[in-house]
């Protein structure tokens, strides 16, 4: 578990992780993080073993792509776009008070980003939402994804 205290400067944390795929013999692999107080507005810096991944490279969700579609017609609000998506691993926020917050972050992981055994996935945050709701982000699910080839 990762927790960044807004109200602190330069919080970061480390989440460890095992991994014992051989990436080289995959189709693809996408690592998930979620982080409960996370907003959409929030940047992070992610490094995964030492390596920084690109912030144009983590992808993110949006406040959309939880909430129950009042037509039955399932998009993604991108500007003035309506997308058509699936959601998140059919997973909506159907709670009264669907708070707190949370987003989940994913990114293509890349064989030589990653080892055979314990891996490390730095997070820190940049800048923070200032409408957020709470001080507090925690992060405590990581997930691989490996599609075999």
């Amino acid at each position: 578990q990762v927790t960044l205290d807004r109200s602190k400067p330069g919080p970061s944390g480390d989440f460890c992780f095992h991994l014992h795929e051989n990436l080289d013999r995959s189709h693809g692999a996408t690592l998930i993080f979620r982080g409960t107080g996370l907003t959409k507005q929030d940047r992070l810096n992610v490094s995964l073993n030492g390596h920084l991944i690109p912030d144009a490279d983590i992808r993110r969700t949006t406040e959309s792509d939880t909430s129950m579609p009042t037509d039955g017609e399932y998009i993604r609000e991108d500007g003035t776009r309506k997308i058509p998506c699936v959601p998140e691993q059919g997973w909506f926020d159907g709670r009264p008070d669907p708070t707190p917050v949370f987003s989940t972050r994913w990114f293509s992981l890349s064989a030589t980003h990653v080892v055979d055994g314990l891996n490390q996935l730095e997070i820190s945050l940049q800048k923070s939402d200032p409408a957020a709701r709470g001080p507090i982000i925690v992060l405590d699910e990581v997930e691989v994804f490996i599609e075999p080839s």
